[in-house]
């Protein structure tokens, strides 16, 4: 199961983000491997990523992906 979230879900931060971690944790109770995918700007840092990998454990995926802002406009 692929999850994609704007931003690394942060657990300690907002209750939005506990709910995608349980969300995550239910779908493995069920026997679905997760991954967690964050969108992130390009050449950001993302050490929530982490954090959260942490949290959830070796049976989780936690990536930041990189996109690219739109030129022009």
């Amino acid at each position: 199961m692929l999850v994609i979230d704007p931003a690394t879900p942060m657990p300690n931060d907002d209750s939005g983000s506990v709910d995608v971690v349980n969300l995550v944790r239910m779908l493995t109770r069920l026997g679905m491997k997760t991954t967690i995918a964050a969108i992130r700007e390009r050449n950001s840092p993302d050490a929530g990523v982490a954090v959260l990998a942490r949290i959830l454990g070796p049976d989780h995926n936690v990536e930041a992906i990189s996109t690219v802002a739109p030129s022009g406009a």
